[in-house]
C-alpha cells in the first residue's frame, strides 16, 4: 500500500509492517504514523516522531467547547475510520496499530489513583477519548495487534502545554491555578517516544496503557518545581477558579481538574523511565 490513496486530506500507506497516516494539508493535524526506523520512530514524512495528536486541538480560543465539539471528535474519529477502511478492504501486511488517547478519559479524579481499569467519565473530554478508542478497537477486531496509549501532559520545551505553563513563570508571573490541588500526570517527550518504540516491537503489549511517569504532582507543586528549575520566584497567589472560568469558559475544566494516574501497567512490561521524577525531567528539558 505504499503511496496509498488520499482521502479527507490524509494519505495512507504501509511501512515496515506498521500502518501510517500522513496528514496532507492541515498543519494542526500532524500525526501521523508509526514507523520503526533504527532506534527511533519516525513520521511518514521521515521527520523524527513527535507524539502529537491527530485532530483539532482542545485548547485555543476562550469560551466553551460547544462550537467545536463535533469538529474535535470528527477530527479524531474520521482519521481512524479511514485507516480501518483501508486495512479491512485493502491488501496489507500490517500487524500492529498504535493509537493515542488521553488521560482525560478518567475525568476529575481528585486524590484518587486511577488506572486502565477505572471507568471513563461522562463529560466531554471523556466522550472524546471514548470515541477515539472505539475506532482503535475496531481495528483490533481485524486481528491486528492494537495498543492504545493514554497520554498525560507531554513535557516538551517547544511544543504542547509546557511552554504555555512556563511562560508566566519566566515573566515572574507564575502562580498555581485554582486550588492548586488538582493532579497533573505528565511524561517527558523522550520517554513517550521510547514507549511508542517499545509498543511497536513488543508483541506482548496489547490494549490500553497509561503513558505517564510515576511521579504525578499537584498543580501547585508542579508550578513550584518548575519555578525552581527556571530559577524564578513565585510572587503571586493562586489564580482563582472563578477568574479562569470567566476567561476560559467551559475549557477552564482542562486546567482546574486533574487526574492522578498510575503507570504500573506500563512498568509491568519492563519499560524503564529515563525521567521518573518531575524535577529531573524539567532539568533535562531546560538544560543549557
Amino acid at each position: 500500500m505504499a503511496g496509498g490513496p488520499e482521502q479527507n486530506g490524509l494519505l495512507f500507506e504501509e511501512r515496515a509492517g506498521l500502518a501510517v497516516l500522513q496528514d496532507a494539508f492541515d498543519d494542526e493535524a500532524r500525526l501521523v504514523g508509526l514507523v520503526a526506523d533504527g532506534d527511533q520512530l519516525r513520521l511518514g514524512s521521515g521527520r523524527p516522531l513527535r507524539p502529537e495528536i491527530l485532530g483539532k486541538a482542545l485548547g485555543g480560543a476562550c469560551g466553551g467547547f460547544t462550537s467545536g465539539k463535533k469538529e474535535i471528535i470528527d477530527s479524531r474519529v474520521k482519521s481512524g475510520d479511514l485507516l480501518f477502511d483501508k486495512l479491512k478492504h485493502g491488501s496489507h501486511t500490517v500487524k500492529t496499530f498504535i493509537s493515542i488517547s488521553g488521560i482525560g478519559i478518567y475525568g476529575n479524579s481528585g486524590d484518587r489513583w486511577v488506572d486502565e481499569s477505572s471507568p471513563a467519565s461522562d463529560d466531554f473530554l471523556g466522550d472524546v477519548c471514548k470515541a477515539w478508542e472505539a475506532v482503535a478497537n475496531k481495528i483490533a477486531s481485524l486481528n491486528i495487534r492494537t495498543v492504545i496509549m493514554r497520554t498525560g501532559v507531554v513535557l516538551d520545551k517547544d511544543e504542547g502545554a509546557l511552554p504555555i505553563i512556563a511562560k508566566p513563570v519566566k515573566l515572574f508571573a507564575g502562580a498555581a491555578l485554582g486550588s492548586g490541588k488538582q493532579y497533573m500526570s505528565w511524561i517527558h517527550v523522550d520517554d513517550l517516544c521510547s514507549i511508542f518504540l517499545k509498543a511497536s516491537e513488543d508483541n506482548s503489549m496489547q490494549g490500553v496503557y497509561n503513558a505517564v511517569a510515576p511521579d504525578p504532582q499537584t498543580n501547585k507543586e508542579f508550578t513550584k518545581i518548575l519555578a525552581n528549575v527556571l530559577k524564578k520566584p513565585l510572587i503571586f497567589p493562586a489564580v482563582p477558579a472563578f477568574a479562569l472560568k470567566l476567561i476560559l469558559g467551559e475549557k477552564a475544566s482542562i486546567v482546574l481538574e486533574g487526574q492522578r494516574v498510575s503507570c504500573k501497567k506500563i512498568l509491568s512490561t519492563g519499560f524503564q523511565f529515563r525521567f521518573a521524577e518531575l524535577e529531573n525531567a524539567l532539568k533535562d528539558i531546560y538544560k543549557t
